[in-house]
């Protein structure tokens, strides 16, 4: 899990955020997608919290292959919806994520499926794709927070994910210099190949990498002109022309560091920090929409954390603002569901069918209990509208 929290990114005048606006008298019962009935469920022992968000939790965790079978922090590809391509490599859906039975355990993992239902570990890859690091001296970095992005022009994914080293310095391989953690980069081709000598300010590097982003989790979109996007913790944004070589960084809108403070947003966000964010480019609005998880005041990462919808306009990728008036998905209660302690980075994209509703796949904690299997999962697909609950500086294209 990333220790690096996404951080100063408020709402701010953009929209001029006052009083919301309803587009319809009722909220659309959300249901989870037809296509994404898990054969695994968590046991509930109640019956679903009417005050949950705008896109209702599920008892349904997904039965992910090797040695771990559930995790946190998904990254998500639909190639059919994405790209326009049935499949790739023998599957139309991809998945990234990282167990997270133990820090030791955090390393990226890859899995495929064309039904979202029975998940495999595709084209012979090794699960996970990388080990930890090492530096010679008792020490070990963990490879956490892992993005996948697929770049149609070489034909490959890429693979990011963060190094957390607790503060230990380790040598690089390639010059001897010492760094403290980092973003790294693969690139798997669909013959199963793993490119890891990428290159950065064009020089080679015989690790992969990534020179002077500091690690932790992002949000990677290539758009259809060729251009890369990356929204880092901070937050910040990126550019890049292959995915390698990234641009410095440039704050997004910033108000009061760390937290949602202004008086001008939903009462539901004021004073809640930033952590984890994740989602895909909407085709139909021209916005990046993401999932974001929000800490409760007073609490820190992974506790109590509910996720918010935010956006930014593709014309304007530093300009981030809060999309809807309430939640939209929350934790349920703790020690009785598996996503009762805390939410964590999850997956928002649009539908491919329905303009105004939202398909979602999250990542959540139950609060620690010695006798639970399964104390973080990652969930099937729900889905849910959020047309009723837009606010008023977003309604012209929802």
């Amino acid at each position: 899990m990333g220790r690096r929290e996404f951080c100063r990114l408020t709402a701010i005048g953009v929209l001029g955020l006052g009083a919301s606006a309803l587009l319809g008298c009722a909220r659309v019962r959300p249901t989870v997608s037809t296509d994404a009935k898990a054969p695994r469920s968590a046991t509930s022992s109640h019956a679903k919290d009417p005050s949950s968000g705008v896109i209702e939790n599920t008892d349904r965790t997904l039965e992910l292959p090797g040695l771990h079978a559930s995790g946190i922090h998904p990254g998500f590809i639909d190639f059919l919806s994405e790209h326009g391509l049935p499949s790739w490599g023998g599957y139309r859906y991809w998945l990234c994520w990282t167990p997270y039975d133990n820090l030791s355990a955090e390393l990226p993992c890859l899995a495929a499926s064309n039904d979202l239902v029975k998940w495999v570990t595709p084209l012979g890859l090794p699960n996970p794709i990388t080990g930890s690091f090492d530096n010679g001296q008792g020490s070990v970095a963990v490879c956490n927070d892992p993005e996948i992005c697929f770049d149609p022009a070489a034909n490959c994914i890429h693979l990011f994910h963060g190094v957390y080293s607790g503060g230990t310095l380790f040598p690089d391989p390639a010059d001897g210099t010492f760094w403290g953690g980092g973003l790294f980069c693969y690139r798997i081709h669909e013959d199963g190949t793993i490119q890891d000598r990428l290159f950065d300010q064009g020089r080679p590097f015989t690790s992969c990498r990534i020179l002077g982003l500091t690690g932790g989790s992002v949000t990677v979109h290539r758009s259809r002109t060729g251009m890369w996007h990356m929204w880092e913790a901070g937050i910040s944004h990126r550019t890049s022309t292959d995915g390698l070589i990234w641009t410095d960084a440039v704050p997004c809108t910033v108000g009061t560091p760390d937290a949602f403070r202004s008086t001008t947003l939903p009462s539901y966000l004021r004073g809640w920090k930033l952590d984890h964010a994740g989602g895909k480019f909407n085709p139909v609005n021209g916005r990046m929409e993401l999932a974001v998880s929000c800490t409760p005041p007073g609490r820190t990462g992974g506790q109590g954390q509910n996720l918010a919808m935010i956006a930014c306009d593709m014309s304007e990728p530093t300009a981030m603002y809060v999309m809807l008036d309430t939640w939209l998905l929350k934790h349920r209660k703790p020690t009785q569901d598996w996503d009762g302690g805390s939410t964590y980075r999850s997956v928002l994209m649009p539908h491919p069918n329905k303009p105004h509703s939202r398909r979602l796949i999250y990542s959540a904690f139950r609060e620690p209990v010695a006798d639970y299997p399964t104390p973080n999962a990652i969930s099937t697909v729900v889905e849910g509208d959020i047309s009723a609950h837009l606010l008023t500086a977003v309604l012209p294209h929802g």
